[in-house]
Order: C-alpha cells, then structure tokens, then sequence
C-alpha cells in the first residue's frame, strides 16, 4: 500500500551525530489507528481521543489518509515526550468502535 510522504521524508536533521543521547522530553511516539471511517478528518481523530482520555496530552501532529485498497482510512497520531502513551493507548483502542468501524491499533516508536 502506498506511503503518504510524510513517512518517507528523511529525518537525518533530527538525528544526533555526536553520540549523545537525546533528552526523554524530545522522544516521540508514534499511534496508528487503521479501519477508520473514508471521511475521517485529523480534528476527529483528535476529538475521539479528547473523548477517549480527557486528561492525556495533545498529539503534537495528526495524519490522516484514505486506502482505496482497504476502502478505510489510517492515521498516524503522534505524541512527544510520551513514549508510554502510545503502547498504552493502543491497548484501550484496539477494536474500538469509530463512526459505526472497528478500528485497529499498532505502535511505531519514533526517536
């Protein structure tokens, strides 16, 4: 299935050549959401999840896209400084209803 550009962009810039660790608060963690409704806006995503867990932080980016394939849409929700919060979201989320869909969770850990 086709990658939307913004997974395929080089984040080299981001990358630390002097070998030093990163500090815990620029770490990022990275929520997919898949079998989302066709029309599924960014501002859904974050609304449900507002919903869902009131007292977690706000993504810092929303992706949202539509799989002709799949007839569904995905979104890539990501969260920095919260590593854990994506793991732990997903786990709550999986087979969750949206909109009348299941949807289905996975974790990609960004550093």
């Amino acid at each position: 299935r086709p990658r939307p550009d913004f997974l395929c962009s080089d984040d080299s810039e981001s990358d630390s050549s002097d070998g030093e660790d990163k500090p815990e608060d620029t770490k990022r963690g990275r929520l997919q959401l898949e079998g989302l409704p066709k029309d599924c806006s960014e501002q859904d995503i974050r609304d449900y999840l507002k919903k869902h867990r009131d007292d977690d932080p706000e993504p810092i980016e929303v992706h949202v896209w539509y799989d002709e394939h799949y007839k569904s849409s995905t979104a890539h929700v990501i969260y920095e400084g919260e590593r854990a919060l994506p793991a732990s979201l997903a786990r709550e989320l999986d087979g969750a209803i949206f909109d009348g869909m299941t949807i289905m969770t996975g974790v990609i850990d960004v550093q």
